[in-house]
């Protein structure tokens, strides 16, 4: 096994200088749609997602004030709604580990959306745009419902009010939530390629982050009131204690039913506006601080560069909520194959698709998946993964496994609520996500470096 790196002093090996910023001084030119001077995509991608955590500590007091304005009618209710429009945005924050157990999906029908909070986020490469203008003519028309929109205002102006016969606005919703990408994606050239530019999907990660970013503030807000939503704790912690707090606060008495909504058995100390979300915000940076230090990423593009170029397929699979929906279908094909099989059948799925000398680049939520990856090395499939535990022993030796040690807790949440028991808040998708498009754009770019140019998207 080649142990990529162990950050947070795991070992005493020194960060290698090289990091993905400095990925090889290659030739030709990759620009995010915001820049101006020359980058490899990697590091514009990076950078980008980096400003935008600078945008939204500048929006936190606006999405604060949001959840000010909604937790009575979240206590009242007892549920958030999601529109289930983009999949990526409701699978990410419902029924999900460190997230509010009060969150419910949302199916478009008018009567179901009247007097609730109902989030809804537009995606810029929906599968469906006219789903999406339903959805929001919907929304607008049910009464008593408070409508947060997490955008962009180009995205939202394609859209036409149906009783004001003009494009939506802003002002048109309870609450809306910029994402700040212009035209919602993330752009970069390729070596040779002329005017011709690849995307990346970033407004879909900025929103996901922001409904994060909301979500947090609420509960904050609750506690403002005497009440204390539940969170759910991740599975993965507590199995070992045979779903002792999952039991708990179950309303059926079984591990995996429906959890109560708020908590009956404590309450915690009022949390004052603003400092969920900045905690949050503080640990994104902090992971991409070490993000952009590890080494680990550019032997990743290079092992699945050199891959492709020896004629072999490379299938990305991020373990959790966001994947494969954080990626348009148009692209699911594009330099990897991005996996579309249900978790407990990931490991017959990829011992059906993957064959000798392929790769399987996998990013774990958050604990080793040991099965998969020992099946997969089985079968001589070459197996990068990122995890927050080691792999078995029995396996650490292999040639073919390289292992990527994450920074974030097992337990994904990463913001500690004075008084309360689990931290809060995931991170793992947001930054799969990030780690994702950075090492694809990447790859694409080492590629055109060597002359072959990477599967096309559907672009």
């Amino acid at each position: 096994m080649t142990i990529i790196h162990h950050p947070m002093g795991r070992t005493t090996t020194e960060l290698v200088a090289s990091t993905v910023l400095g990925l090889l001084a290659a030739t030709g030119c990759a620009l995010a749609a915001d820049t101006t001077e020359p980058r490899q995509p990697a590091d514009a991608y990076i950078t980008a997602f980096r400003r935008h955590l600078d945008l939204a500590e500048q929006d936190l007091p606006h999405i604060a004030r949001l959840a000010e304005g909604t937790a009575d009618q979240f206590i009242k209710n007892q549920t958030v709604k999601i529109a289930m429009n983009d999949h990526y945005f409701f699978s990410e924050l419902t029924g999900r580990a460190s997230g509010l157990t009060g969150i419910d999906g949302w199916s478009g029908e008018q009567t179901a959306a009247e007097n609730q909070l109902l989030l809804i986020a537009l995606d810029s490469t929906p599968d469906d745009r006219d789903a999406e203008q339903h959805w929001l003519n919907t929304a607008a028309q049910a009464r008593g419902a408070n409508v947060v929109l997490l955008a962009n205002r180009t995205d939202l102006a394609a859209m036409n009010h149906p009783e004001a016969q003009r494009p939506f606005q802003p002002s048109d919703f309870y609450g809306f939530v910029d994402s700040h990408v212009p035209e919602g994606e993330f752009t970069y050239r390729m070596p040779g390629a002329g005017a011709d530019a690849n995307r990346a999907m970033l407004s879909s990660v900025i929103n996901a982050m922001n409904g994060w970013l909301f979500t947090g503030e609420l509960a904050a807000a609750c506690t403002r009131r005497g009440e204390m939503p539940v969170f759910w704790l991740a599975f993965q912690v507590d199995i070992p204690r045979a779903f002792a707090r999952n039991t708990l606060y179950s309303t059926t008495g079984k591990a995996r039913g429906n959890q109560k909504r708020f908590h009956d058995d404590f309450t915690v100390p009022p949390v004052a506006a603003g400092t969920v979300g900045a905690s949050y915000i503080a640990h994104l940076r902090s992971y991409l601080d070490r993000l952009e230090r590890w080494p680990d990423l550019e032997l990743a593009v290079r092992r699945i560069a050199a891959a492709i170029q020896r004629g072999k397929k490379v299938y990305f699979y991020g373990v959790g909520h966001m994947f494969p929906h954080v990626v348009a279908r148009s692209q699911r094909e594009h330099t990897m194959t991005v996996m579309d099989a249900h978790y407990f059948d990931l490991e017959k799925a990829i011992l059906e698709a993957g064959q000798p000398g392929d790769v399987l680049f996998l990013l774990c939520m958050p604990a080793f998946e040991d099965k998969t990856v020992t099946s997969a090395l089985e079968k001589g499939i070459e197996v990068i993964a990122m995890s927050t535990t080691q792999p078995p022993e029995a396996i650490q030796s292999h040639e073919n496994l390289h292992w990527i040690a994450a920074p974030w807790p097992t337990a994904d949440g990463c913001v500690e609520i004075p008084g309360y028991d689990i931290p809060v808040l995931a991170v793992s998708g947001v930054m799969h996500s990030v780690i994702y498009y950075a090492v694809r754009s990447q790859v694409d770019f080492e590629l055109a470096v060597a002359g072959r140019q990477p599967v096309p998207a559907g672009e």
